[in-house]
């Protein structure tokens, strides 16, 4: 089964939210960090999980902008996620 995000900014019971298409792009285009396309939030932006263009993978971003490694994949984030892992916070 495939879904386009959540609507309306909602979020699981860790605070973490799978944004919709459309914001994927709006926060995208917003960012100062072309680099990296986010597909999910923590506690309203506290970190980001997302894609680094240059790299292989799914990594969670601070407002740093230091990157950090935690799946393989897209689906394996989302798995980490619905799993509450250590590795997503």
């Amino acid at each position: 089964m495939e879904i386009n995000g959540f609507a309306d900014c909602d979020w699981r019971e860790n605070m973490f939210s799978i944004w919709p298409l459309e914001r994927i792009l709006e926060e995208y285009i917003s960012s100062d960090d072309s680099s990296f396309i986010g597909f999910s939030d923590f506690l309203i932006h506290s970190h980001t999980i997302g894609f680094v263009k240059s790299q292989p993978g799914v990594f969670k971003k601070y407002g740093g902008g230091e990157y950090f490694f935690i799946a393989v994949s897209f689906l394996d984030a989302v798995k980490l996620i619905n799993a509450n892992s250590d590795l997503i916070y």
